[in-house]
């Protein structure tokens, strides 16, 4: 028998061979082909995983747009109730469609709408405001052709004051400010701040922002320095700017507020401005540096801020009811004036009063006047809420019969009088009145020394946004369009 032979084992293994590097062939390109797929799969997902990126990054954006627009609009109908119709929002149609009588209409004015919820207000509130025009005798009113005066039947009456002009402006008029000698009175109605010689109401000059934006940006808040050279306002676009008054022009942006600047004053050195924002912010400014020189965190938007005359102090109203305290200089906070001695609700309008380094009034949505002594209630109760000395709740009480004063500890005096929202406030230079501006379109005049009422002025349509005085003239402007001028004097009798 013949021995085997292995050439065709070895033609098999060739074929095998064969069919094994055309196999691997095969499948080395499938796997290309399947690599190429997933590459191409991959490619794109990501375009796709980009253009999601992209869309969820737009509704975040834009999410949080409407989420800020809508917290802007409660705060603005929970803080800021008489501003929703104007952006500095006054109601025009208010003056027709409430229930108050008119300036022009003196036959019989009421209570604000809300009087006979506020038990407490209506406890303190003194009745003889609401006494019909003709039951109140000559020698304790003043009627005008579209105003009247009324003055405290109840203690001697100390001032006589007189209507001087009338100023018509094309929207309402948000802030109203006397140069530091009295020369001038610039006025913030839209986009313009309209500077006039106080003692004739002649317009002396016109500053009109120019801004990027298509919008209207109103102007909420002005300042002189006190040597007059020079004008700070800040506005509803996030911006400051620093005005020299001659010649006409913008000397610094002032840029780092994140919302609505509402609130800006001047210090004595004529080099610092402090300013207050929608963003919770205050900050102290050098009127030649772009970047601040503190800036001053609060839980809640700032609506007003003061300096004390010796430049210790800022101080600040929040829309939460509080009122804060810095050390100007270091930017310490110091003390935050809230609890049961403070405001109820938010906390709108303040000054220092211009003698004094540590004493200043507010005013506040919750319808009253503060005096605080801060000084006596820093050193004196080493607390930084002022607290009631036990004869009532909230805020006080006080005796109808001048005005409604409550001493809390002789650190803090609650005045009561106003019958709708406390929205601006002034101090007479030699600091001995207060002059006060309500949503109840009264503005009224109180002695700074004892607390009292001293006179009711009914002279706006609608809510008296800012007030101001000079030695010889205080100012009122208003969601009316105008801004009215009226001289004062020491009344003498003969």
């Amino acid at each position: 028998m013949s021995p085997p032979s292995y050439g065709g084992h070895s033609r098999i293994e060739m074929l095998l061979a064969q069919i094994k590097d055309e196999f691997s062939g095969q499948q080395l390109q499938q796997h290309d082909d399947w690599q190429r797929q997933m590459d191409l799969q991959v490619g794109e997902l990501q375009s796709m995983r980009q253009i999601l990126d992209v869309l969820q990054q737009k509704h975040k954006t834009e999410s949080t747009e409407y989420q800020t627009k809508l917290r802007a609009y409660e705060d603005t109908i929970h803080h800021l109730e008489f501003q929703l119709s104007s952006k500095t929002g006054i109601t025009l149609s208010d003056a027709k469609n409430d229930n108050v009588s008119s300036p022009t209409n003196v036959k019989h004015h009421q209570r604000g709408k809300d009087q006979g919820n506020d038990q407490a207000a209506s406890k303190v509130t003194p009745d003889w405001p609401d006494w019909p025009l003709e039951d109140v005798s000559s020698e304790h009113k003043q009627v005008g052709s579209d105003w009247y005066a009324l003055f405290n039947p109840r203690i001697s009456q100390r001032l006589k004051v007189a209507h001087r002009y009338t100023l018509q402006h094309d929207a309402a008029v948000c802030c109203v400010r006397f140069s530091r000698d009295g020369r001038y009175l610039a006025t913030a109605s839209k986009q313009t701040v309209k500077i006039f010689e106080a003692e004739t109401g002649t317009l002396s000059r016109s500053l009109e922002e120019r801004h990027d934006t298509t919008e209207d940006s109103l102007i909420r808040s002005l300042c002189f320095s006190p040597d007059g050279k020079f004008i700070a306002t800040g506005s509803e676009d996030k911006m400051i700017r620093v005005w020299e008054v001659s010649p006409r022009k913008i000397r610094r942006f002032l840029s780092e507020h994140t919302a609505e600047v509402y609130a800006i004053e001047c210090a004595s050195d004529n080099r610092t401005v402090v300013s207050g924002s929608r963003d919770g912010t205050v900050k102290v400014w050098h009127v030649n540096r772009s970047k601040a020189r503190h800036t001053l965190a609060t839980p809640d938007g700032v609506s007003s801020v003061s300096v004390s005359s010796d430049m210790e102090f800022v101080v600040a109203s929040c829309h939460d009811a509080s009122i804060h305290v810095w050390n100007m200089q270091s930017g310490q906070l110091v003390a935050v004036l809230a609890g049961p001695a403070g405001h109820t609700d938010s906390a709108y309008c303040l000054s220092f009063l211009p003698t004094s380094a540590a004493t200043f009034a507010s005013g506040s949505l919750d319808r009253t006047v503060k005096l605080w002594k801060l000084r006596a209630l820093l050193l004196g109760r080493g607390s930084a809420s002022a607290r009631h000395d036990g004869g009532g709740g909230g805020g006080g009480g006080g005796g109808g019969g001048s005005g409604g004063v409550k001493t809390l500890y002789g650190h803090v005096q609650t005045l009561h009088g106003h019958t709708d929202f406390v929205v601006s406030i002034g101090v007479t230079p030699d600091a001995c009145w207060i002059l006060s501006g309500s949503k109840d379109r009264s503005f009224r005049l109180w002695d700074a020394y004892t607390g009292e009422l001293q006179l009711v002025v009914h002279a706006h349509s609608n809510t008296v946004l800012s007030v101001a005085a000079s030695s010889h003239y205080f100012a009122t402007g208003g969601g009316d369009n105008i801004v009215r001028v009226w001289s004062y004097s020491p009344f003498l009798e003969y």
